[in-house]
C-alpha cells in the first residue's frame, strides 16, 4: 500500500537537516587534520632547518672509507675587531694570533672554526673569540674537506691506524693519540699530534721541521699541539659546530 504524498514529504524533510550536519560535521574534521598535519610537518622542517651537513669527502683518515655528500655554504660577518688572544700551547710562545680572514662564524654557542688557508683553529663561545691555537690540516694529495660538522664522538688515549698497507705512500705506522674529537665520518678528527714538531702556516705542505726532518701534512685531520687538543677536548662537547674553510 502506498504511503500517502504529504505523509511522504514530512518524513523526507528531517533526513536533509541531518544530511547537512553531518556533511558539515565531516569538513570540520578534514579541517582539524589538516592543521594537525600541517603543525606537524612544521615542527619536523624546523627540526631540518639547521643540520649538519657532511662535506665532500675525498680521503680517508685514520681508519677508513669516507662517505660523499655535498659542501654547504657557511655565513659570515665581518671580522671581528677583538683583542687577538694568546696562544697557550707554546708553539711559539706568546703567539699573536690572526683574525679569520673569511670572519667570525655567525652560529652561537659554541663553535670551532678552522682556516685551511690560514692553518689556525679558533674556539668561539656564542661568537666571543675563547681560545685559538696553529693547526696542521691535510696535505694537497690527502686534503681536509670543508663545511659544517658537529663533533659527535670524543676519545681520549687512543691509537690510530693507518687504512693504507705498507708501501704505499700513505701508510704511517700505529700512532697513539692523547684526545681526539670526530667530525666526520671516516675518521676525521680534530686531534693533538704528539709526533709533530711544527703546527701553523706552510706545515701542510712538504718542508723541514725545525729538528731538520721532513714533515707534511695530515692524511686529512686537524692536527694540534696536545696541550691546545687537551684544552678543546675539555671545553667542547658533544654536539660542537665544526667550521671548517678554505
Amino acid at each position: 500500500m502506498g504511503m500517502p504524498a504529504e505523509l511522504e514529504q514530512s518524513t523526507a524533510r528531517p533526513a536533509q537537516p541531518v544530511r547537512r550536519r553531518l556533511l558539515r560535521n565531516a569538513a570540520l574534521v578534514a579541517l582539524a587534520l589538516c592543521v594537525i598535519v600541517g603543525a606537524a610537518g612544521s615542527v619536523v622542517l624546523a627540526s631540518q632547518a639547521h643540520p649538519a651537513v657532511p662535506a665532500r669527502i675525498l680521503n680517508p683518515d685514520p681508519d677508513g672509507l669516507a662517505q660523499q655528500g655535498n659542501v654547504p655554504s657557511y655565513p659570515t660577518i665581518a671580522p671581528v675587531q677583538a683583542t687577538p688572544a694568546v696562544c697557550p700551547c707554546g708553539t711559539p710562545a706568546q703567539a699573536k694570533v690572526p683574525l679569520p680572514s673569511g670572519g667570525v662564524p655567525n652560529i652561537g654557542g659554541q663553535v670551532v672554526l678552522v682556516s685551511l688557508s690560514q692553518q689556525w683553529l679558533w674556539a668561539f663561545s656564542n661568537r666571543q673569540l675563547v681560545f685559538a691555537t696553529p693547526v696542521t690540516t691535510g696535505r694537497p694529495e690527502l686534503p681536509t674537506p670543508t663545511g659544517i660538522f658537529d663533533i659527535y664522538q670524543k676519545v681520549q688515549n687512543t691509537m690510530f691506524y693507518s687504512p693504507w698497507p705498507p708501501g704505499s705512500p700513505f701508510y704511517y705506522s700505529p700512532e697513539h693519540v692523547n684526545y681526539a674529537m670526530l667530525f666526520l665520518t671516516g675518521g676525521f678528527y680534530l686531534h693533538d699530534a704528539p709526533w709533530r714538531s711544527d703546527f701553523g702556516p706552510g706545515s701542510n705542505v712538504p718542508h723541514t721541521g725545525p729538528g731538520g726532518q721532513a714533515e707534511t701534512g695530515s692524511h686529512g685531520c686537524v692536527e694540534m699541539p696536545t696541550s691546545a687538543g687537551a684544552w678543546l677536548y675539555a671545553w667542547a662537547p658533544y654536539g660542537t659546530t665544526v667550521d671548517i674553510v678554505a
